[in-house]
């Protein structure tokens, strides 16, 4: 019989060793963990401003120059949990190991619903003051051409950066017959990242039914900010009555946009189903 303050540790332990790797969309956040510790629950994020395309420059003449702006954005920290129930009698039959099984879960409960929020970070603008890059419109097909329109958008001076595509499943038939498309198979070392399933145009693919049937994002490295504000907290408690265990665990964190330059939206038709 394991007491329950081991058990919080060895579940505790396990959550937070393996969170990082279970967000899927924590390719494109700066994780944050300076908050830990601290005091207050709002925070002021800063918002970097597009500073617009690229311009033809003659033979001698000075490029010219571009103030960076960033607007501050306050971001609340939130509280995100989930429990679980395991019966004596499925802890004394020990068939599928509900501790194990019971951690995984709550792991992934959590790393879904931080997903989620990364996800509505780069999809949805907190306020009418900030502008996120879009291409296309309801009346545009979504192609390999669109998904190059949206590459322009980046002002790119650091070739080789990650990008990365995130799209409806039912996109992948679309993205397959470009001639760019290769299968994370193929790759080799060049692609490790959990969730990745190839790479087109350069970027790496990362299909997620997150996304409606009418939206599509590509993004760079720490566009989004995650900040955490405590670690994984892990709790049990015994039920005398009913015989049994519960297990919670809750995160405190915020994401929030950190640069509205490294990430585009695509908009599009409906892709179809079969």
């Amino acid at each position: 019989k394991i007491k329950n303050n081991e058990l919080e540790k060895v579940v505790a332990d396990t959550i937070s060793a393996e969170l990082p790797k279970a967000i899927k969309f924590s390719v494109v956040a700066d994780i944050d963990k300076t908050l830990v510790g601290q005091a207050g629950n709002t925070i002021g994020v800063p918002q970097y401003d597009y500073i617009g395309d690229a311009e033809v420059v003659a033979e001698g003449v000075a490029i010219s120059t571009t103030t960076l702006t960033a607007t501050m954005k306050q971001a609340t920290i939130k509280k995100t949990g989930k429990a679980v129930e395991i019966t004596d009698e499925a802890m004394l039959s020990g068939t599928g190991k509900p501790i194990d099984e019971a951690t995984n879960q709550l792991k992934m409960a959590i790393a879904s619903k931080i997903d989620a929020d990364i996800l509505t970070s780069l999809t949805v603008a907190p306020d009418t003051d900030t502008t996120i890059m879009t291409v296309g419109d309801s009346s545009t097909a979504l192609s390999p051409s669109l998904i190059s329109d949206a590459l322009d958008e980046f002002d790119d001076e650091e070739l080789g950066e990650n990008k990365y595509l995130f799209i409806n499943p039912a996109g992948m038939g679309i993205l397959r017959k470009d001639s760019t498309f290769t299968h994370a198979s193929e790759l080799g070392d060049k692609t490790l990242e959990n969730g990745v399933v190839a790479m087109v145009y350069g970027c790496k693919v990362i299909p997620t039914r997150r996304l409606p049937l009418t939206k599509s994002v590509i993004s760079k490295e720490k566009a989004i900010s995650l900040f955490i504000k405590r670690e994984v907290n892990v709790e049990t408690a015994r039920n005398i009555l009913t015989k049994t265990t519960t297990i919670s665990a809750d995160e405190h964190y915020v994401t929030a946009i950190k640069d509205l330059t490294r990430f585009v939206v695509i908009e599009h038709k409906a892709i179809k189903t079969s």
